[in-house]
């Protein structure tokens, strides 16, 4: 709810939605983006039917901006999104995993940590059908040309920012990227709500000048 005032200040319409698994949307488990990005897609249809002559942006936060980021490669079919805005996003899912393995477990040697991940693996597959190799949005970018903006905070210590720079440097089309000098994930909007609002608003702007 903090994001809200951010486009309805700017004449926006805003649809809030829970992920699957999340809050009051069904589902049973998580994919990290990979089945979202088509929960996202008929939420895109949804609104497109309603308004047709409008302009959708779709605006991610963690799993959300890494969904909103695979979503993008679909969207290239038919260019209903006409922005994506990706805050804290991580590059690889299975990589951002291995890495936490690593630093929050405190493993010895490459082995242990390496047999972990393929029993994750295994599990998710065996669970949901999806391996977290498939949770990939920098695959998706290298073929997404709407614009996208991508949002971190330089010290986030759950995704490390460097993930969007690497997004950032993958993007095909038009792209911005604002970092936030602060430490925490996902806290750019507390630390400091105006400065948010304003690289956000900047960049939707940038988009409907373009468009």
């Amino acid at each position: 709810m903090y994001y809200t005032d951010i486009y309805l200040n700017a004449g926006f319409n805003i649809l809030l939605v829970d992920s699957r698994a999340h809050g009051e949307s069904g589902g049973n488990s998580v994919t990290w983006g990979n089945y979202e990005k088509y929960d996202l897609d008929q939420w895109v249809d949804w609104v497109y039917q309603r308004f047709p002559g409008g302009m959708i942006g779709i605006h991610g936060i963690s799993m959300g901006a890494a969904t909103a980021l695979m979503h993008a490669e679909l969207n290239e079919a038919n260019k209903r999104v006409a922005f994506y805005i990706a805050d804290s996003s991580y590059s690889d899912f299975e990589t951002l995993l291995a890495l936490q393995l690593k630093q929050r477990l405190s493993l010895p040697g490459t082995v242990l940590p390496k047999i972990l991940l393929q029993y994750a693996n295994a599990a998710a597959y065996f669970n949901s059908r999806f391996t977290f190799h498939q949770a990939s949005p920098i695959r998706s970018v290298r073929n997404v040309t709407t614009p996208v903006l991508y949002i971190h905070l330089e010290a986030d210590e759950l995704i490390p920012a460097s993930m969007s720079q690497e997004l950032y440097q993958a993007t095909k089309g038009p792209r911005q990227l604002y970092m936030f000098p602060h430490a925490g994930h996902i806290s750019a909007i507390f630390d400091d709500w105006y400065r948010y609002g304003g690289v956000v608003q900047n960049f939707v702007r940038s988009v409907e000048q373009h468009s």
